[in-house]
């Protein structure tokens, strides 16, 4: 039994999905860059006609990052149609929050290396260096700003990681007790009753394989 869920699910995997999926988001934050200095570096006036045409690259390059997003997303084993629901509203979220700081810097260059364009006269070589402290954030539900790719990172781990606990109770229906090790301490084990590891809202599931937790499925009896 053992031999059988650890062969088919590695907490790797979720890690791997995750990185793949935040290397795509920040490759669409980079492009949304070069769009943002390309224009502040022209010295071109802000006018409704910049900002729409603006507005029709993001969608254009967000539409590019959803699709190649989705193909990650459809390969991974999902046992309920909603989890995969709400992976993709929580996607949005993200892309909503970058649309605003997108627009923001283009019309009141509100981050702060956009000063550099005014003190140095267009884009300059301090500007080019300065470039890489231009801040994707975003806000957790709790108010705090979160990087905005490694807040993507854990979410997407979390919806790998969560999907394959649910996957190893419908694949093992005999089985009333896991196992499971524990990250903090290697050599050091605990069990957790079907019941509880199949409702995501169970206080035990929820403390034991928290958000981010390295714990894993040692077995099942």
């Amino acid at each position: 039994m053992t031999d059988k869920i650890l062969g088919v699910y590695f907490p790797k995997d979720a890690d791997l999905y995750a990185q793949r999926q935040t290397n795509i988001y920040e490759q669409f934050l980079k492009s949304l860059e070069a769009v943002i200095f390309s224009i502040r570096g022209s010295n071109v006036p802000i006018t409704p006609s910049v900002i729409k045409k603006a507005e029709i690259e993001f969608e254009q390059r967000k539409q590019v990052a959803l699709d190649l997003l989705t193909e990650g997303d459809l390969l991974y084993p999902f046992e309920d149609a909603k989890d995969l629901e709400t992976l993709y509203e929580q996607e949005n979220r993200f892309f909503e929050a970058n649309k605003a700081t997108f627009l923001s810097a283009l019309k009141f260059g509100s981050l702060d290396i956009y000063h550099l364009f005014e003190a140095h006269g267009g884009f300059g070589l301090l500007a080019q260096q300065r470039s890489t402290e231009i801040k994707w954030t975003i806000r957790s539900k709790r108010g705090a700003r979160l990087d905005a790719c490694r807040a993507f990172y854990v979410n997407h781990r979390d919806f790998a990681y969560q999907t394959f606990l649910d996957m190893i109770v419908e694949e093992n229906p005999e089985a009333k007790l896991f196992t499971v090790d524990l990250a903090s301490a290697p050599f050091e084990k605990t069990a957790i009753k079907r019941t509880d590891l199949k409702d995501r809202d169970s206080v035990i599931r929820k403390l034991v394989f928290h958000v981010g937790s390295n714990n894993w499925i040692a077995g099942a009896k």
